[in-house]
C-alpha cells in the first residue's frame, strides 16, 4: 500500500480525513468512518481516500482502515494543514496541544476539496468528510 499518493492519482469521490491517538484500535477507527458515511448518507464504495497528517499516517489503526476500504493514505505535512486553519469549523485545543494544529480531520478534507460532514469523533479517533475534487488546493 502506498501512504503518500499525489492527488492527481485519486479521482473525484469522498474523501475522509482521519486522525487517532497512537495505539488506537483499528476497529474504533474503522466503525467511527462508516458511521460517517452512513450518516452522511454514502455507502462505503464512495470513499476514495484517506487523508491524515504526514506525522499520523503509519498508524496502525490507519493503515487498517485503508486495507479495510481499499483505498490510499494520503498524508500531509503540518504546514500544509496550517493552510486551512481558518476554514475548519471545529477547532480543538487538544489536538493543537499534541499536533501545533487546530484540526487534523478537517484540515485534511479541506486540504483535498470540500467539507461535507464536520469531524465526528470516537474515544480515540476522529473523522471527517468531504468530496474530493481530485486537485491541490
Amino acid at each position: 500500500m502506498q501512504v503518500l499518493v499525489p492527488l492527481e492519482g485519486v479521482y473525484a469521490g469522498l474523501v475522509a480525513g482521519i486522525a487517532c491517538r497512537r495505539g488506537a484500535p483499528a476497529a474504533e477507527l474503522i466503525a467511527l468512518i462508516e458511521a460517517a458515511l452512513a450518516e452522511a448518507g454514502h455507502p462505503s464504495s464512495d470513499l476514495t481516500l484517506l487523508a491524515t497528517l504526514e506525522a499520523k499516517a503509519g498508524e496502525a489503526a490507519i493503515l487498517a482502515a485503508a486495507r479495510h476500504f481499499r483505498v490510499p493514505v494520503r498524508a500531509f505535512p503540518a504546514n500544509d494543514l496550517t493552510r486551512f486553519a481558518a476554514q475548519v469549523p471545529t477547532p480543538s485545543a487538544a489536538v493543537a496541544r499534541h499536533t501545533g494544529l487546530e484540526s487534523v480531520a478537517e484540515a485534511a478534507v479541506l486540504a483535498c476539496g470540500e467539507l461535507v460532514l464536520a469531524k465526528r469523533k470516537s474515544a480515540q479517533a476522529t473523522c471527517a468528510l468531504g468530496r474530493h475534487t481530485g486537485e491541490r488546493r
